[in-house]
């Protein structure tokens, strides 16, 4: 399964204006709108969102990143019916976590 270290701008998915984003998972970018947000607690939510494809604007997906005490705990990624990616913590860093294909 295809694996990469990727950078979370922890900063941005914290702050409680940001709607629109992008991202891009082995080369292929996306944009990001959020749906929702759920919170738990103080410095806990979970970041509930769309991805749409960047040359047609249409739907194609939905991600969640779950967030504890300023830091991603998981994220996941899901697009079309059959690809779904894991983002996860990758030890002794802030900023880097590592991003697996998973279906």
């Amino acid at each position: 399964m295809p694996e990469a270290n990727v950078y979370v701008d922890m900063n941005l998915l914290q702050n409680g204006n940001f709607d629109v984003g992008y991202l891009e998972i082995f080369g292929q970018r996306y944009k990001v709108v959020k749906s929702n947000t759920e919170k738990y607690f103080t410095n806990n939510f979970v970041w509930y969102g769309d991805v749409f494809s960047l040359d047609k604007e249409e739907k194609i997906g939905t991600t969640s990143f779950i967030v504890s005490n300023l830091s991603l705990i998981e994220g996941t990624i899901r697009i079309g019916t059959g690809t779904a990616f894991v983002i996860n913590p990758i030890s002794n860093t802030n900023a880097y976590y590592k991003i697996s294909k998973i279906k």
